[in-house]
């Protein structure tokens, strides 16, 4: 069975303007919330814990690594969401 493919848009809300501890992605940003969430479970970490300051760290790379692979696609325009990718037939 084919992997599901999904499509990951996200305007510039997914970037913190300033953080305390500087922190560059914003969790409440639907995509990156989808990301965090999907970390967790990876790690094993329960979502009421939350990730340490080197967790979040590795976290940030890895979200970085996805725009700069394309995999997440930062656009001006307001919006952000994750749905499946349509095939060329539909």
């Amino acid at each position: 069975m084919e992997k599901e493919k999904l499509l990951f848009r996200t305007d510039h809300t997914i970037y913190h303007r300033t953080h305390q501890y500087g922190y560059v992605f914003n969790i409440n940003n639907p995509v990156v919330h989808y990301f965090y969430k999907l970390y967790l479970k990876e790690k094993n970490i329960p979502e009421r814990i939350g990730l340490s300051d080197q967790q979040r760290k590795n976290f940030e790379s890895e979200i970085q690594y996805k725009i700069n692979k394309g995999e997440i696609i930062v656009r001006r325009e307001c919006g952000s969401y994750v749905r499946k990718k349509r095939s060329r037939s539909e």
